[in-house]
C-alpha cells in the first residue's frame, strides 16, 4: 500500500498511517499540504504512475522516503 503525506500537513494522518499500516510504502511529498492532489498534481501523478510500474524498486516497506519536486 502506498501512502503519501505533505511536508506542510499539520495534521497527525501521516504518523497515523504508519501507525496502522506499519508495511506500507509511506512517501513525503514536498511542498504540499494536507490536499497533494490539489496542490501538487504532477508529483502526486508521478509517484502514483511510479508506484504502480516499479514497486519492487520503491523504498523497503516501513520506511519514510521523500519525494523533491
Amino acid at each position: 500500500m502506498l501512502v503519501l503525506a505533505g511536508t506542510q500537513d499539520q495534521s497527525d494522518a501521516g504518523d497515523r498511517s504508519r501507525t496502522l499500516l506499519p508495511d506500507c510504502h509511506f512517501m513525503f511529498v514536498y511542498d504540499a499540504g494536507r490536499a497533494i492532489g490539489a496542490e501538487r498534481p504532477a508529483a502526486l501523478a508521478y509517484i502514483v504512475l511510479e508506484f504502480f510500474e516499479r514497486r519492487d524498486l520503491f523504498p523497503s516497506a516501513g520506511r519514510a522516503a521523500w519525494l523533491f519536486p
